[in-house]
């Protein structure tokens, strides 16, 4: 990531007060991104989880970045998904330019950055043309919350699906909640998520809910850390198995 790049990351890590040790680090040299299925310090998700970070995880990365580790930044927004790396960059070049140091700052000026933050967690889906989710059909090794980086799924027996999604910076907590259902054939998993709220800073965004169909192609593992749930977008823009792997494929822990 070149010296422009990470100054804007700086700018982020300053919102939720940074020093000038911090400062340097996340102006530091190229540190590639962490083995997958690791996060560059900090938690920023359950250990087994793979896939590429959204934007609140970078976030939640960038902040347990250790002041003496200059690699850390860098690596965290390498292991971001194109749409996450695209967010942070916007929302913190909106931090820097509107100088925010604290949330009602960050509602105000950044709305549209913070909001693109949030929903990056959910991109890959497709308009639902009707509004209407068809009956839910999931088998019993899906049903309950599956969790990584800032994104929770729940499914239940009866075939009702949704999904959280929680990103923090400088103060600010922007969530999303979606509701809908969720349908299984063969490895091919769907969600219909037909309602939702988007809060910015603890406050409604105002803007309508657009409800959304996305497939994955699904597999639930048996790892040293307990039961994992890969799920691949297939409608993932890259078509190299590792590519996929690495940018369209999260893992999600059994909570």
């Amino acid at each position: 990531m070149d010296l422009h790049a990470n100054a804007l990351i700086a700018a982020i890590l300053c919102v939720t007060g940074c020093t000038t040790a911090t400062t340097t680090s996340a102006t530091g040299g190229d540190g590639g991104a962490p083995t997958d299925g690791a996060t560059a310090g900090g938690d920023g998700g359950a250990a087994g989880a793979s896939g590429a970070l959204t934007c609140g995880a970078i976030l939640d990365c960038l902040g347990a970045c250790a002041s003496s580790d200059a690699a850390c930044p860098d690596a965290c927004v390498a292991k971001g998904s194109p749409p996450a790396k695209d967010a942070v960059t916007k929302l913190a070049t909106c931090s820097n330019t509107n100088a925010c140091a604290d949330a009602p700052c960050l509602q105000s000026k950044c709305s549209a950055e913070l909001q693109a933050c949030v929903a990056s967690a959910s991109t890959g889906g497709t308009p639902l043309d009707s509004g209407v989710a068809p009956a839910g059909n999931v088998p019993a090794e899906l049903v309950g919350k599956w969790y990584s980086y800032g994104v929770l799924f729940e499914f239940g027996a009866d075939g009702s699906a949704s999904r959280s999604t929680n990103v923090s910076t400088g103060g600010c907590t922007s969530t999303s909640l979606e509701k809908g259902t969720a349908v299984v054939a063969g490895t091919t998993l769907t969600t219909y998520f037909t309602s939702g709220i988007i809060k910015l800073c603890g406050s409604s965004s105002g803007d309508p809910y657009q409800p959304t169909t996305t497939s994955y192609t699904y597999r639930v593992e048996t790892v040293d850390v307990g039961i994992v749930l890969r799920l691949s977008k297939q409608n993932c823009q890259y078509t190299d198995q590792a590519s996929i792997d690495f940018y369209c494929t999260d893992g999600y822990d059994k909570k």
